[in-house]
């Protein structure tokens, strides 16, 4: 099996994700996001299962990624005239605002080379967090309150809870979001708190805590006049390996 590197972008309608792929010079669309996107259905991936197996005239990809957290996953994609297609097939209603938003979006240019550059800080960041949570378990901290820590950090470095301030869903991932200095600044305040931990032998989700928001603390005056809850979110980024 060949693997090589694919990375798919997100696009938002009505505060729904829809993961987009660029492929032979065209935008290909995730069929079940889609579906979720303009409909009320519960299990959209269900739906479309059931649609492509009733419709063999459908066209569509699939596309098997393999996530930062390394789990394997397979989304079907399909362009823009096929999109079309599936979406009559799903509500004899037109939907103006979602065909509108699907011309715009398909007009839009690939990833530029700085996104590449960001894109590389955002995997970076991701494998960064994964071992501070592997540390802190070390540590005595378990899961939650290893997400705490996180948060917490979050809160001193944005001065509030950035999913409130930049208008996210609560379980939005904001670091793919985010520019390349805030991210290169989240994963030294973790390198550097995972250092102060074996150093000092800190334990404890309290104290470990105190150090990580003190350090994020530290990095909001270093890059002042900036702040970063004023920093605008860039193009989501969805880094993926496509292994076919």
């Amino acid at each position: 099996m060949n693997s090589r590197k694919q990375l798919t972008e997100s696009a938002i309608f009505e505060k729904k994700v829809i993961r987009k792929l660029w492929e032979n010079e065209r935008w290909y669309y995730s069929v079940a996001d889609v579906i979720g996107a303009i409909s009320t259905l519960h299990f959209p991936d269900r739906y479309w299962k059931r649609m492509k197996h009733r419709n063999k005239d459908l066209r569509w990809i699939k596309k098997i990624f393999q996530t930062l957290d390394e789990k394997i996953i397979s989304v079907d994609f399909a362009e823009k005239t096929s999109l079309r297609i599936i979406i009559a097939l799903l509500s004899s209603e037109s939907n103006p605002d979602f065909l509108k938003w699907l011309e715009d979006s398909d007009r839009e240019l690939p990833m530029q080379k700085e996104d590449y550059y960001r894109e590389s800080k955002v995997i970076f960041l991701e494998s960064s967090e994964r071992w501070f949570k592997y540390s802190l378990k070390l540590s005595g901290v378990n899961g939650p309150g290893s997400r705490r820590i996180l948060k917490n950090g979050d809160l001193a470095l944005f001065n509030g809870d950035p999913h409130q301030l930049f208008e996210l869903r609560k379980n939005d991932d904001l670091n793919p979001s985010l520019n390349s200095l805030l991210l290169a600044a989240k994963s030294f305040v973790i390198t550097v708190t995972e250092f102060l931990i074996e150093k000092r032998k800190i334990r404890g989700e309290r104290d470990i805590n105190q150090t990580y928001k003190s350090l994020n603390a530290d990095i909001r005056k270093i890059i002042r006049p900036f702040k970063p809850e004023e920093m605008p979110l860039e193009r989501k980024l969805v880094p993926l390996r496509c292994l076919r």
